[in-house]
This record gives C-alpha cells, sequence and structure tokens, in this order.
C-alpha cells in the first residue's frame, strides 16, 4: 500500500506529538546502577584514612561507569517497513528488492526482535490488517480516512552501558482488546489512552517476555506492542487497530561482574519525533 506524501512537510506522528500520547508507555528509560554491594566494598577494602576512603569512592566511580545500563524507548514503523524489514518480516527471504533506509531506521532495524506469544500476535495481526487495506481502496481500518497511516509500535530496549546485561527480562500488562479503540484529542480534555484501553479491554493478564541473550555494550532487541492507524490528513485522532495490545510496565537485568539484579519502571512516552519518513521515536 502507497504510503501518502506529508502533509505541509508535518508527518502524522511528529505533529500528533504535541496533541497525542500514543499507547502506554516510556520511553528513554535509564536504570541507573546506584552504589556498590557491600562485597564489591570489602573486596577493595575499606579504612578509616581519608586517603582511604577516596580510593574508595574512585574505585566505586570506575566499577559504576562500565556498568550495564539499559534504555528502553518507543519506535513507530510504519506498515510497510515493519513488514518488509523485520526479521519477522511479512516478504521476509523473499528476494524483493527493498530500498534503502536512512542510518535512523537501519539502525532500528537491525535490532533482532523478541516476539514470543502474545508480541507475535500483534505482528501477525499487523499482517493481516495490511493485507486487507491494501486489497481496496479502503478508509482504514478505523475509517479515518483514505490511504491511512497504519504503524506497529515497538519497544526498543539497549544497552548504553559498558558491561554486558545478563538476564533481561521485561514486564507488560496484555490487553485483549473488544474491538478497535479511538483515541480522541479534539477537546480540552483529551482522552487518557491507557484509561481508554483499559476501559476497551476484554482482559489484562501480567506478562513477561525474556529476552534469550545477554545485551552486549550497543546491543537491543525489539519487542512488538500494537497496531496503530490514523488518518493522514488530520492529528487530534488515531485508533489502536489491533485486538492485542502490550503495555510495558518494568524492565529488569542483572549485571555478572557485581552479581545484583535492577529493576526499574517504564515510564510514559514523550513527544514524537521524525527520525525518517515512515519512522517516530518517541523520547
Amino acid at each position: 500500500m502507497a504510503e501518502p506524501p506529508p502533509t505541509q512537510n508535518r508527518s502524522l506522528w511528529d505533529t500528533a506529538g504535541s496533541r497525542i500520547g500514543v499507547i502506554s508507555a516510556a520511553v528513554g528509560l535509564v536504570v541507573a546502577l546506584v552504589g556498590l554491594p557491600a562485597t564489591v566494598a570489602n573486596a577493595l577494602g575499606r579504612s578509616d584514612s581519608e586517603a582511604s576512603k577516596i580510593e574508595l569512592e574512585q574505585k566505586r566511580a570506575e566499577v559504576a561507569a562500565a556498568a550495564p545500563r539499559l534504555e528502553a524507548r518507543y519506535v513507530f514503523l510504519s506498515s510497510s517497513i515493519a513488514l518488509g524489514y523485520t526479521d519477522l518480516a511479512l516478504n521476509a527471504g523473499s528476494g524483493e528488492p527493498r530500498p534503502k533506509q536512512p542510518a535512523a531506521v537501519t539502525s532500528i532495524l537491525s535490532v533482532p526482535t523478541v516476539a514470543g506469544g502474545s508480541a507475535a500476535e500483534v505482528l501477525g495481526q499487523l499482517t493481516r490488517i495490511y493485507e486487507r487495506t491494501n486489497s481496496r481502496a479502503a478508509r482504514g481500518v478505523c475509517r479515518l480516512g483514505r490511504f491511512p497511516q497504519l504503524s506497529a509500535a515497538f519497544l526498543v530496549v539497549s544497552n548504553e552501558g559498558g558491561r554486558d546485561a545478563v538476564n533481561v527480562s521485561i514486564g507488560l500488562d496484555e490487553l485483549r482488546l473488544k474491538g478497535k479503540v479511538r483515541i480522541s484529542e479534539q477537546s480540552a480534555h483529551p482522552d487518557d489512552y491507557i484509561a481508554k484501553l483499559r476501559a476497551n479491554a476484554a482482559s489484562s493478564t501480567p506478562a513477561t517476555i525474556d529476552v534469550p541473550f545477554a545485551l552486549a555494550p550497543g546491543d537491543g532487541v525489539r519487542v512488538p506492542l500494537l497496531v496503530s492507524d490514523a488518518p493522514p490528513d488530520r492529528f487530534d485522532l488515531w485508533c489502536v487497530a489491533s485486538r492485542t495490545a502490550l503495555l510495558p510496565r518494568w524492565l529488569r537485568f542483572e549485571d555478572p561482574d557485581l552479581h545484583k539484579a535492577f529493576r526499574g519502571a517504564i515510564r510514559r512516552m514523550r513527544t514524537p519525533t521524525l527520525l525518517a519518513p515512515g519512522a517516530y521515536g518517541r523520547g
């Protein structure tokens, strides 16, 4: 399905950022290292002398600076990118030529997808929605306008620290929606997207996605969360088109050098930034 050109050089989500919060979540989460375990401090040695205290603090700072540091952010990829480039893509292995993407998008696409269970369902639902809307000149799955902007939302978790992060897991709420959920931002009191999604859920179940490998410095993963639909010429309406929506809640990992686990909450999404045509960051 051909994507419409930007309207007055403002992309859908770029404009929407000042008015809409898209589904749950949290961008730019940094789980910071707080202090050193007593065992490590003891190994470094303690002393009442000022020199020893200064040396200990310096060693604390060195260990902390090299620690794993996980950052979580959200990206929205248009259906053509999400289905054409992701490792679980609709046409993966088809041999069809795919246009070169900007570096900002290539870096996202290079991150492997962790999509077991309900996360895999999101990509499957995107595939079915795309095929259905691409087969006819429709008004979009949510009927918010012709040539809709159909996107998949991903949570991207990356290690921005100096050591491996192991046993990485992401806690989410898995919502089974009763149907498509429209979010209106046309009034002075816009919809709370999280509250509206929960209100339209037939069920909400806690879920955990375990990353099956360590994240070395610079490595990351992507988790599919939901499918979004919106009109190309309106920025105060959008719609969750998938019947499954995953709302991230927390992120956990372990530092193997310190033998210590860290866990932090994932905050709500922020104003979107246009990364490239069809790709938007939310943090």
